[in-house]
């Protein structure tokens, strides 16, 4: 199984607009998400329109794999404890992809393999996601992390990883 990362453009940033619609519908569980009229979950335009412009600190990619997309992953620059950060913000795995490596895949090749300290979060009440990554950390031999506490948004598990590495 090939697992690649492919940079949204802003020529592209439809792609990222129609995953996220699935990416709102699994998360509805564990926050407050209402579809419209047009039956179609809110989005956030102005990131949205952001992801892709040379401009912007936010970067988003598709991640496709054997060619085929598979999900995205959006990283951000997010304030944590009185400073800034890198965020492996939003990472959705299309469920037919899932339990295969695919997001383990992603998060060795963007922040294991990086130097610099990385934030993750995960809703609170997602269970399932938590049980997930803490098992990802258990099984990278060396990595450092610590949850934070309290975390900035309450609805979340914090996370910094590689912070000893900074």
């Amino acid at each position: 199984m090939q697992v690649n990362l492919v940079p949204i453009t802003e020529s592209d940033t439809i792609v990222l607009r129609n995953l996220w619609q699935f990416y709102e519908y699994d998360s509805c569980k564990y926050q407050p998400s209402e579809v419209d009229e047009r039956g179609l979950f809110a989005a956030p335009e102005a990131f949205l329109e952001s992801i892709g412009s040379s401009n912007s600190e936010n970067t988003a990619f598709t991640i496709e794999v054997d060619g085929k997309i598979a999900g995205f992953l959006v990283i951000e620059r997010a304030e944590v404890e009185g400073r800034m950060i890198t965020e492996f913000a939003d990472i959705f795995v299309l469920p037919r992809y899932r339990r295969q490596g695919v997001a383990t895949s992603v998060f060795q090749r963007v922040v294991v393999s990086s130097s610099i300290p990385w934030l993750l979060a995960v809703f609170r009440k997602d269970t399932e996601a938590l049980a997930f990554w803490k098992g990802v950390f258990a099984r990278e031999a060396g990595l450092q992390y610590r949850e934070t506490s309290p975390p900035e948004i309450q609805e979340f598990h914090e996370f910094i990883v590689n912070e000893s590495d900074a």
